[in-house]
């Protein structure tokens, strides 16, 4: 049986929601939230949701030196 999160369908670039970046790149959701409170992380709006475009998570992962973590770990 599918996951709920495996039932979601993914739009290819529509980027990340601020959950699943965090969980992409091992930081804690209030890490992430307080990053774009102070406009560190630039995010938009898509599908009704704050997101962080695939070319701004490239951005922060090298300027911090984040590695993205596999999908298994969830």
């Amino acid at each position: 049986m599918l996951t709920k999160s495996e039932k979601r369908r993914q739009h290819a670039n529509a980027g990340f929601t601020l959950p699943a970046f965090s969980r992409r790149y091992g930081l804690t959701i209030g890490k992430v939230r307080r990053a774009v409170k102070r406009g560190e992380i630039r995010t938009v709006q898509f599908a009704g949701l704050e997101r962080i475009t695939p070319a701004e998570a490239k951005r922060v992962a090298e300027l911090f030196g984040l590695k993205e973590r596999d999908d298994d770990d969830g």
